[in-house]
Protein backbone atom coordinates (compact mmCIF):
# COMPACT_ATOMS: atom_id res chain seq x y z
CA UNK A 1 0.00 0.00 0.00
CA UNK A 2 2.92 2.13 1.37
CA UNK A 3 4.44 1.70 -2.63
CA UNK A 4 1.50 2.38 -4.22
CA UNK A 5 0.51 5.65 -2.19
CA UNK A 6 4.24 6.83 -2.93
CA UNK A 7 4.06 6.37 -6.77
CA UNK A 8 0.84 7.86 -6.98
CA UNK A 9 2.38 10.80 -5.45
CA UNK A 10 5.33 11.09 -7.84
CA UNK A 11 2.35 10.55 -10.12
CA UNK A 12 0.49 13.67 -9.16
CA UNK A 13 4.39 15.87 -8.41
CA UNK A 14 5.66 14.85 -11.99
CA UNK A 15 2.00 15.46 -14.06
CA UNK A 16 2.38 18.92 -12.26
CA UNK A 17 5.53 19.38 -13.26
CA UNK A 18 5.39 18.32 -16.93
CA UNK A 19 3.63 21.32 -17.18
CA UNK A 20 5.76 24.69 -16.27
CA UNK A 21 5.03 28.26 -16.61
CA UNK A 22 7.18 27.55 -19.19
CA UNK A 23 10.76 26.84 -19.82
CA UNK A 24 10.70 30.78 -20.21
CA UNK A 25 9.31 31.58 -16.88
CA UNK A 26 8.35 35.30 -16.73
CA UNK A 27 9.21 37.96 -14.13
CA UNK A 28 6.87 38.48 -11.33
CA UNK A 29 5.26 41.48 -10.61
CA UNK A 30 8.25 43.52 -12.33
CA UNK A 31 8.13 43.15 -16.45
CA UNK A 32 4.67 43.99 -16.53
CA UNK A 33 4.60 46.60 -13.86
CA UNK A 34 7.84 48.50 -15.35
CA UNK A 35 9.20 50.37 -17.90
CA UNK A 36 13.06 50.48 -18.12
CA UNK A 37 15.44 53.31 -19.82
CA UNK A 38 18.82 52.77 -20.14
CA UNK A 39 22.36 53.95 -21.77
CA UNK A 40 25.34 55.58 -22.11
CA UNK A 41 26.62 58.78 -22.71
CA UNK A 42 29.89 59.46 -23.93
CA UNK A 43 31.66 62.38 -25.22
CA UNK A 44 32.70 63.00 -28.65
CA UNK A 45 36.63 62.10 -28.55
CA UNK A 46 35.27 58.36 -26.84
CA UNK A 47 35.16 59.70 -23.33
CA UNK A 48 33.13 58.01 -20.81
CA UNK A 49 30.85 61.47 -19.36
CA UNK A 50 30.50 60.92 -15.40
CA UNK A 51 27.67 62.89 -13.61
CA UNK A 52 26.20 64.46 -15.99
CA UNK A 53 22.50 65.27 -15.42
CA UNK A 54 20.35 62.94 -17.61
CA UNK A 55 16.78 64.19 -18.43
CA UNK A 56 14.16 62.23 -19.38
CA UNK A 57 10.61 63.17 -20.80
CA UNK A 58 7.66 61.35 -22.05
CA UNK A 59 5.85 63.10 -24.62
CA UNK A 60 2.36 62.15 -25.35
CA UNK A 61 2.23 59.39 -22.78
CA UNK A 62 -0.13 61.59 -20.04
CA UNK A 63 -2.44 61.09 -19.26
CA UNK A 64 -3.35 57.67 -21.38
CA UNK A 65 -0.98 55.42 -19.49
CA UNK A 66 -2.26 54.21 -16.44
CA UNK A 67 -0.11 54.12 -13.35
CA UNK A 68 3.01 55.59 -14.61
CA UNK A 69 2.71 57.64 -11.38
CA UNK A 70 1.31 54.79 -9.24
CA UNK A 71 3.04 53.54 -6.05
CA UNK A 72 5.82 50.61 -6.51
CA UNK A 73 9.50 49.52 -5.74
CA UNK A 74 10.70 50.55 -8.90
CA UNK A 75 8.74 53.75 -8.79
CA UNK A 76 11.39 56.59 -10.11
CA UNK A 77 14.18 53.60 -9.89
CA UNK A 78 16.50 56.19 -8.00
CA UNK A 79 15.87 59.44 -9.94
CA UNK A 80 13.90 62.34 -8.86
CA UNK A 81 10.63 63.78 -10.42
CA UNK A 82 10.98 67.25 -11.61
CA UNK A 83 7.50 67.64 -13.00
CA UNK A 84 4.52 65.25 -14.41
CA UNK A 85 6.52 64.06 -17.42
CA UNK A 86 10.02 64.56 -16.54
CA UNK A 87 12.13 62.78 -14.55
CA UNK A 88 16.28 63.45 -13.62
CA UNK A 89 19.06 61.16 -13.04
CA UNK A 90 23.27 61.17 -13.36
CA UNK A 91 25.61 59.02 -15.20
CA UNK A 92 27.95 56.60 -13.88
CA UNK A 93 31.93 56.77 -13.59
CA UNK A 94 31.85 55.20 -16.70
CA UNK A 95 28.80 57.21 -17.91
CA UNK A 96 25.64 54.65 -17.83
CA UNK A 97 22.26 55.86 -16.52
CA UNK A 98 19.21 54.16 -15.56
CA UNK A 99 15.34 55.41 -15.02
CA UNK A 100 13.20 52.52 -13.92
CA UNK A 101 9.21 53.66 -13.53
CA UNK A 102 6.36 52.09 -12.33
CA UNK A 103 3.62 51.57 -15.00
CA UNK A 104 0.49 49.89 -15.51
CA UNK A 105 -1.07 49.12 -19.35
CA UNK A 106 0.47 50.59 -21.58
CA UNK A 107 -0.82 52.45 -24.70
CA UNK A 108 0.35 53.26 -28.25
CA UNK A 109 1.70 56.62 -28.87
CA UNK A 110 3.97 58.41 -27.47
CA UNK A 111 7.73 59.05 -27.80
CA UNK A 112 11.25 58.59 -24.66
CA UNK A 113 13.16 61.60 -24.80
CA UNK A 114 16.58 62.07 -23.17
CA UNK A 115 18.68 65.19 -22.70
CA UNK A 116 21.90 65.67 -21.82
CA UNK A 117 23.26 69.08 -21.95
CA UNK A 118 22.10 70.27 -25.20
CA UNK A 119 21.76 66.78 -26.89
CA UNK A 120 18.49 65.08 -27.13
CA UNK A 121 17.84 61.90 -28.35
CA UNK A 122 14.85 60.14 -28.92
CA UNK A 123 13.76 57.02 -28.76
CA UNK A 124 10.70 54.34 -29.30
CA UNK A 125 8.17 53.74 -26.54
CA UNK A 126 8.39 49.62 -26.79
CA UNK A 127 5.02 48.68 -25.06
CA UNK A 128 5.96 44.61 -26.06
CA UNK A 129 9.25 44.85 -24.19
CA UNK A 130 8.88 47.84 -21.89
CA UNK A 131 12.16 49.02 -22.11
CA UNK A 132 13.68 51.84 -24.59
CA UNK A 133 17.37 52.05 -24.73
CA UNK A 134 19.51 55.27 -25.77
CA UNK A 135 23.19 56.11 -25.75
CA UNK A 136 24.07 59.63 -25.85
CA UNK A 137 27.09 61.27 -27.41
CA UNK A 138 27.67 64.98 -26.09
CA UNK A 139 30.66 67.23 -27.25
CA UNK A 140 33.97 66.96 -25.09
CA UNK A 141 33.94 69.19 -21.99
CA UNK A 142 30.22 70.78 -22.47
CA UNK A 143 28.47 69.00 -19.27
CA UNK A 144 29.55 66.69 -16.19
CA UNK A 145 32.53 65.12 -15.42
CA UNK A 146 35.66 62.81 -17.05
CA UNK A 147 34.61 59.37 -16.34
CA UNK A 148 36.90 56.47 -15.26
CA UNK A 149 39.01 56.19 -18.35
CA UNK A 150 40.97 52.81 -17.18
CA UNK A 151 37.65 50.99 -16.57
CA UNK A 152 36.17 51.81 -19.11
CA UNK A 153 38.57 51.17 -21.92
CA UNK A 154 39.65 47.63 -19.95
CA UNK A 155 36.05 46.71 -20.16
CA UNK A 156 33.10 46.02 -22.58
CA UNK A 157 29.78 46.02 -20.76
CA UNK A 158 26.79 44.17 -21.81
CA UNK A 159 23.04 44.85 -20.39
CA UNK A 160 20.22 43.44 -22.23
CA UNK A 161 16.70 42.36 -21.54
CA UNK A 162 15.51 38.27 -23.04
CA UNK A 163 11.89 39.10 -24.43
CA UNK A 164 9.48 35.87 -26.19
CA UNK A 165 6.28 36.23 -27.77
CA UNK A 166 3.20 34.09 -26.67
CA UNK A 167 1.43 34.28 -29.62
CA UNK A 168 -1.71 36.13 -28.33
CA UNK A 169 -2.36 38.16 -24.82
CA UNK A 170 -2.46 36.67 -21.01
CA UNK A 171 -2.66 38.52 -17.33
CA UNK A 172 0.88 38.93 -15.88
CA UNK A 173 0.31 40.41 -12.21
CA UNK A 174 -3.11 42.08 -14.08
CA UNK A 175 -1.21 43.25 -16.64
CA UNK A 176 -2.39 41.94 -20.68
CA UNK A 177 0.97 41.25 -22.00
CA UNK A 178 2.10 39.61 -25.20
CA UNK A 179 5.27 37.80 -24.24
CA UNK A 180 7.66 36.83 -21.63
CA UNK A 181 10.44 38.42 -20.14
CA UNK A 182 12.19 34.48 -18.84
CA UNK A 183 13.58 34.48 -16.13
CA UNK A 184 16.92 32.50 -14.70
CA UNK A 185 17.69 31.70 -18.51
CA UNK A 186 21.09 31.29 -19.71
CA UNK A 187 22.40 33.84 -22.26
CA UNK A 188 25.93 33.26 -23.72
CA UNK A 189 27.76 36.45 -25.31
CA UNK A 190 30.53 35.96 -27.96
CA UNK A 191 32.40 39.25 -28.89
CA UNK A 192 34.28 38.54 -32.06
CA UNK A 193 37.32 41.11 -33.04
CA UNK A 194 37.54 42.30 -36.98
CA UNK A 195 40.58 39.61 -36.91
CA UNK A 196 38.29 36.75 -36.16
CA UNK A 197 38.98 36.14 -32.51
CA UNK A 198 36.15 35.28 -30.18
CA UNK A 199 35.56 35.98 -26.51
CA UNK A 200 33.23 34.71 -24.55
CA UNK A 201 30.86 35.41 -20.75
CA UNK A 202 27.40 33.96 -20.00
CA UNK A 203 25.07 35.21 -17.53
CA UNK A 204 22.01 34.13 -16.38
CA UNK A 205 18.13 36.53 -16.60
CA UNK A 206 17.11 38.08 -13.24
CA UNK A 207 13.44 38.13 -12.52
CA UNK A 208 12.97 41.46 -14.89
CA UNK A 209 14.19 39.11 -18.00
CA UNK A 210 17.59 41.28 -17.96
CA UNK A 211 21.05 40.18 -18.02
CA UNK A 212 24.18 42.15 -17.44
CA UNK A 213 27.76 40.85 -18.60
CA UNK A 214 31.82 42.71 -18.40
CA UNK A 215 34.15 41.29 -21.16
CA UNK A 216 37.46 42.49 -19.27
CA UNK A 217 39.44 43.03 -22.65
CA UNK A 218 41.14 46.14 -23.72
CA UNK A 219 41.29 45.50 -27.19
CA UNK A 220 40.30 47.49 -29.73
CA UNK A 221 36.71 46.66 -30.74
CA UNK A 222 36.09 48.59 -34.15
CA UNK A 223 34.37 46.03 -36.30
CA UNK A 224 33.48 44.11 -33.70
CA UNK A 225 30.12 42.16 -33.05
CA UNK A 226 27.92 40.66 -30.34
CA UNK A 227 26.27 37.40 -30.88
CA UNK A 228 23.32 36.33 -27.91
CA UNK A 229 22.69 33.03 -27.57
CA UNK A 230 19.80 31.12 -25.78
CA UNK A 231 18.26 27.96 -25.76
CA UNK A 232 14.62 27.77 -26.16
CA UNK A 233 12.42 24.58 -26.46
CA UNK A 234 15.75 22.64 -27.87
CA UNK A 235 16.66 25.17 -29.85
CA UNK A 236 19.56 27.62 -30.08
CA UNK A 237 18.23 30.94 -30.59
CA UNK A 238 20.83 33.88 -31.99
CA UNK A 239 21.02 37.35 -32.46
CA UNK A 240 23.76 39.30 -33.55
CA UNK A 241 24.87 42.82 -33.66
CA UNK A 242 27.53 45.16 -34.21
CA UNK A 243 29.38 46.90 -31.28
CA UNK A 244 30.19 50.75 -31.22
CA UNK A 245 34.01 51.23 -30.10
CA UNK A 246 33.08 54.63 -29.00
CA UNK A 247 30.76 53.59 -26.25
CA UNK A 248 32.57 50.45 -25.66
CA UNK A 249 29.16 48.87 -24.49
CA UNK A 250 25.95 46.78 -25.93
CA UNK A 251 22.67 47.17 -24.59
CA UNK A 252 20.28 45.10 -26.68
CA UNK A 253 16.96 43.53 -26.32
CA UNK A 254 17.30 40.11 -27.22
CA UNK A 255 14.02 39.08 -28.91
CA UNK A 256 13.35 35.24 -29.19
CA UNK A 257 12.10 34.69 -32.58
CA UNK A 258 9.63 32.12 -31.51
CA UNK A 259 6.44 31.67 -29.69
CA UNK A 260 5.92 30.08 -26.79
CA UNK A 261 3.64 27.54 -26.60
CA UNK A 262 0.42 28.77 -25.72
CA UNK A 263 -0.07 25.60 -23.20
CA UNK A 264 2.59 26.09 -20.97
CA UNK A 265 0.49 29.06 -19.98
CA UNK A 266 -0.22 29.42 -16.14
CA UNK A 267 -3.45 28.58 -16.13
CA UNK A 268 -3.02 25.38 -17.96
CA UNK A 269 -0.19 24.20 -15.74
CA UNK A 270 -2.44 24.73 -13.30
CA UNK A 271 -4.95 22.87 -14.94
CA UNK A 272 -2.56 20.15 -15.59
CA UNK A 273 -1.69 19.66 -11.93
CA UNK A 274 -5.55 19.70 -10.47
CA UNK A 275 -6.26 16.40 -13.77
CA UNK A 276 -2.88 15.22 -12.00
CA UNK A 277 -4.64 15.39 -8.19
CA UNK A 278 -7.82 14.04 -9.24
CA UNK A 279 -6.52 11.18 -10.96
CA UNK A 280 -4.35 10.52 -8.27
CA UNK A 281 -7.46 10.49 -6.00
CA UNK A 282 -9.16 8.08 -8.64
CA UNK A 283 -6.66 5.20 -8.15
CA UNK A 284 -6.51 5.55 -4.59
CA UNK A 285 -10.38 5.03 -4.53
CA UNK A 286 -9.98 2.30 -7.21
CA UNK A 287 -7.45 0.51 -4.85
CA UNK A 288 -9.19 0.65 -1.85
CA UNK A 289 -12.42 -0.95 -3.56
CA UNK A 290 -10.69 -3.75 -4.71
CA UNK A 291 -8.89 -4.42 -1.32
CA UNK A 292 -12.09 -4.47 0.57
Amino acid sequence: MRVLVVLIAALCMLSIGLVPLAEEVSADHVYSHRYVIRGRVVDDVGSPVSQAQVQLDLPGWFPRDEGISGQGVCRDGGAQRTADTTWVTATNPTGDYEFCLHGHELQPGGSVEVTVGNVTETGEKDILRRMTLIDVVVPANSTGEEGNMETFSSQVAVVGRLWQPIGGTEGLEGIPVEGVSPVGKQVTMVLTLANGTELTETATTNNYGDFVAIFDTDVDVTGATMTFQTQSAGETIEDTVDVDPGLRAVYHKFIIDKELETNNSPAFGVLAGMLGLVLAVGLVATYRHHRR
